[in-house]
């Protein structure tokens, strides 16, 4: 047997467009996270400027980690066998940046759900080609879906005899 090689964790960095939205009375810009990229080695928390045209602007936040907790392994199932397995990026307002600032990087649609409940924004992203069998590979050897259980069904009236099966 070989031993395991599979990375512990990854390092992630985060692309987010800024798009010009035009004839709009209120918004002048949208923004929205197109991708991620897993990064050979952690890198510091920052933003950098990739590119930027007449009508959009690209930025890379780099020194993110992304790592699995076995607690969250029914949401990576569950994230895993979606019609669209995502990656999820959670944001919060910054007095330093205009665009949402990223704060975490999960696979957990659970997690997801949770910040999106607490008011934060929530992106998600196709899960890249790097990390899928990785986090396939976990939840194979850390979840094991419960049997399902057979309800039983009550009786309509309190004194009617139950049902025979």
């Amino acid at each position: 047997m070989s031993p395991d090689t599979s990375p512990q964790m990854f390092y992630i960095s985060i692309v987010i467009e800024r798009q010009s939205v035009r004839n709009h009375p209120w918004l002048k810009h949208r923004w929205r996270v197109v991708g991620v990229v897993v990064a050979e080695e952690k890198q510091s928390r920052q933003r950098v400027l990739i590119r930027e045209d007449a009508e959009n602007t690209w930025f890379m936040w780099q020194g993110f980690t992304l790592q699995l907790h076995r607690d969250q392994a029914p949401s990576y199932y569950h994230n895993l066998t979606s019609e669209t397995p995502q990656l999820f990026v959670i944001c919060h307002p910054s007095s330093d940046f205009p665009e949402p600032t990223p704060f975490l990087v999960t696979l957990s649609d659970d997690e997801a759900c949770a910040y999106l409940e607490a008011s934060s924004e929530v992106h998600n992203v196709d899960i890249p080609p790097s990390i899928y069998p990785w986090l396939e590979k976990y939840v194979v050897e850390n979840y094991i879906p419960d049997a399902p259980k057979k309800r039983q069904r009550e009786a309509w009236f309190k004194d009617a005899p139950p049902r025979e099966s």
